[in-house]
């Protein structure tokens, strides 16, 4: 599988062995065992409280989203965690297609901002295009919300 780097390295090592290393097993292969899904999509849910001064009185400040269920994606401290309902959708690729799905934050690459001043990094950008260039699909996913009515990917 060497063949995967594409000569993107991170502290002399391949991206893609770490990628081998870091991805969520899937729970059981009905694919390659070999089949990599890098699943991007944003990480931070929309909440109209922090657009819109009425948005407290919205009988949820969540935009309906078949991917986000304000009662199962919302971090202790009450924020929209999109990047939860994306953890989920990988969860659900690799329990039905036995791929090894994974998001950027599932790698230990640290970006930029993540890394302290004597430790390598990369950037977001610079991740994002190593991990889909050693991955065989990459999956965008957001929600359209109003006037759309259903999910892209």
């Amino acid at each position: 599988m060497d063949s995967r780097n594409y000569g993107f390295t991170f502290e002399d090592e391949s991206v893609f062995s770490r990628v081998r290393q870091d991805a969520p097993q899937p729970s059981a292969s009905q694919l390659d065992d070999e089949f990599y899904v890098f699943v991007m999509g944003p990480y931070t849910a929309f909440d109209a409280t922090y657009a819109y001064s009425d948005g407290d009185q919205l009988q949820s400040a969540f935009i309906d989203d078949p991917l986000f269920e304000p009662e199962k994606h919302i971090t202790p401290d009450g924020h929209g965690s999109f990047k939860l309902a994306l953890t989920d959708f990988c969860e659900a690729l690799r329990d039905q297609f036995g791929v090894h799905a994974f998001l950027a934050t599932d790698i230990t690459i640290p970006t930029e901002t993540e890394a302290s001043d004597d430790e390598e990094s990369m950037s977001v950008l610079d991740q994002s295009v190593a991990f889909a260039a050693v991955s065989d699909a990459v999956v965008f996913v957001f929600f359209g919300g109003w006037p759309y009515d259903r999910c892209w990917f």
